[in-house]
């Protein structure tokens, strides 16, 4: 975190000026108190008039100095933690997929939000409030020295046992912060996956249920809360204690000096007014360093993810698709329990066409997944014209390759931006995807067109229209291969059929489609059907050649829903 510190070292360095200057402009209040107080005593009307012209200038300068000082801190805050979040951000969108989903997405929220809300408060602006305090200490600590030493000595031995007390407690708070980092992270996922849900808990009428739910994760946050505040409580009870007992017992004998003629009243009121600004910074100086300890563990998790190995600087360039993808001898598991996929070899020709079926967690998908490089941590080969796909750089497999699926995720935005991803595309280019796709009907009865917004998720459009609206993304990109997962699996059959026949249309587009439907006239589109059975493949080759050996996949189009099939 220290690098963040002194990201921006010229604003870093000017906060600091004008913090120091801050801290001497409240420090000589007690100067400007002292010759008011003793031009009164002394009847000095000369040192009176002067006390006056010196507090119109000293309540100038202050007005100013902290105005500038909170407008710089602020700006410098600001500039550091849109760096820090853009880190944080551009490392969890840089994790393989295999890294991110050990995460539930909530936890990653709740860093974005909450734990830099936490670094920000308690992190950055208390160092900043830290060097203030040590600036007005010193110049305090001077003053008094020059006003009377016996003042200092008592409070050095104060001073010294004060800047203990956040050793005893740092530990324990630390800990209870983590704890209450980590319920807010559950409270986080608990409420995003109950909001994303709202229509099945509507629907299921499990409302109560629900709720009772949500009271428990709610109740154990707060109480997570409340045991960090109450301890945090107790530190601040027992530094105040100590740091209002110094207070006393300067000032008994700041009394006792002035008894003793030893200062004036003028200079016991300005030692009072110095002692504020070094007893008061012990105290908060405490709070501070306890709090910035706590923290500890929430900037750790933060450091962690930033300084993840997740460079792809190593990795190849592959600018085009030549011959085929290739699986040797693959096997692939979530887990260490059973196998996905299992010893899959196949070859996936460049310009062919081809068809994955099999019984639902088959392994299907994971094959998609595979190509994609979503997971490096399979057994055996999988290359792209013979070059190892994890030697590949991410962006050239996203450059070649394209998918489509089942469940489509639509941005926050306009029809438009939902397809080009804001990338710049031609009206032209964009017309043509949106014919392929079939969105002509839909982006017409619209008011607004292709500039409608879709709403979160593409809440304000059906499933279907979400899966034309992700179908024209992926044929605008012109990948060279395109992986189809249930693409049109919403889309009624005359529409899904056209737009399957688009697709399918184009000569030099390698298309692997996961499929359900499993119908003669929609499989006899295809060059090779890939049957999958239990992770393996247990049927592979042209559809009437499959049928005609009357295996596997002769049991699933028996249970299709077309009749038509031809079985031999």
């Amino acid at each position: 975190m220290k690098k963040y510190i002194t990201k921006f070292k010229g604003l870093f360095f000017l906060v600091l000026v004008l913090t120091t200057l801050c801290a001497v402009i409240d420090v000589y209040m007690a100067y400007l108190l002292s010759d008011i107080v003793d031009a009164s005593i002394s009847k000095d009307m000369k040192l009176f008039k002067q006390s006056i012209v010196i507090a119109i200038i000293y309540l100038a300068t202050y007005l100013f100095g902290n105005l500038a000082q909170k407008i710089v801190k602020d700006l410098y805050i600001k500039k550091t933690l849109v760096v820090l979040k853009k880190d944080v951000f551009s490392k969890i969108l840089r994790k393989d997929m295999a890294d991110f989903t050990d995460e539930n997405t909530a936890n990653y929220i709740s860093i974005l939000t909450n734990d830099e809300a936490i670094i920000e408060q308690d992190y950055f602006r208390n160092i900043i409030q830290l060097a203030y305090f040590l600036v007005s200490f010193v110049i305090s600590i001077y003053s008094l020295i020059k006003i009377d030493y016996s003042l200092i000595l008592i409070i050095s031995i104060g001073g010294a046992i004060t800047l203990v007390i956040p050793q005893l407690f740092s530990r324990k708070l630390s800990e209870l912060r983590n704890i209450y980092s980590n319920k807010m992270a559950v409270y986080t996922s608990k409420l995003k996956d109950m909001f994303s849900g709202f229509e099945v808990i509507k629907g299921f009428n499990v409302v109560n249920k629900v709720e009772d739910n949500f009271g428990e994760v709610n109740e154990t946050t707060e109480k997570s809360k409340f045991r960090f505040s109450v301890f945090n409580s107790i530190v601040d009870m027992i530094s105040n204690l100590f740091g209002y007992s110094l207070h006393i017992i300067v000032m008994m004998v700041g009394v006792y000096l002035t008894i003793k003629d030893r200062i004036t009243i003028g200079e016991l009121i300005a030692s009072v007014q110095l002692m504020n600004f070094i007893i008061n910074p012990f105290i908060q100086s405490v709070m501070i360093i306890t709090k910035m300890n706590s923290t500890k563990e929430i900037t750790n998790k933060v450091i962690n993810i930033i300084e993840s190995n997740q460079e792809n600087n190593e990795l190849g360039i592959k600018e085009c698709y030549q011959t085929s993808i290739n699986f040797k001898d693959v096997s692939f598991s979530y887990s260490r329990e059973k196998a996905v996929v299992s010893n899959i070899s196949l070859s996936l020709e460049k310009g062919k066409k081809y068809a994955i079926v099999g019984e639902s967690g088959s392994g299907k998908s994971t094959i998609l997944k595979l190509i994609l490089g979503y997971y490096k941590n399979y057994q055996g080969m999988i290359d792209i014209d013979g070059v190892n796909i994890k030697s590949i750089h991410p962006n050239s497999i996203c450059q070649l390759i394209c998918s489509v699926q089942q469940n489509v995720y639509l941005f926050d935005g306009t029809i438009k931006d939902n397809i080009t991803l804001y990338e710049d595309y031609s009206e032209e280019e964009i017309n043509k995807a949106i014919k392929l796709a079939k969105l002509q009907g839909l982006i017409e009865r619209l008011p607004n067109g292709i500039n409608t917004h879709v709403g979160e998720n593409g809440g304000s459009f059906s499933g279907g229209e979400r899966q034309r609206i992700s179908i024209a993304r992926a044929i605008i990109k012109k990948t060279p291969i395109i992986l189809l997962d249930e693409a049109t699996s919403a889309i009624d059959i005359e529409s899904a059929n056209l737009i399957e026949n688009s697709i399918l249309s184009s000569k030099e587009c390698t298309i692997i489609a996961v499929t359900h439907r499993l119908t003669e006239s929609s499989l006899a589109k295809y060059d090779e059907i890939i049957v999958i059975n239990e992770g393996t493949i247990g049927e592979q080759g042209n559809l009437y050649k499959l049928i005609d050996e009357n295996k596997y996949l002769s049991k699933l189009l028996s249970i299709g829903q077309d009749n038509t099939v031809r079985i031999s």
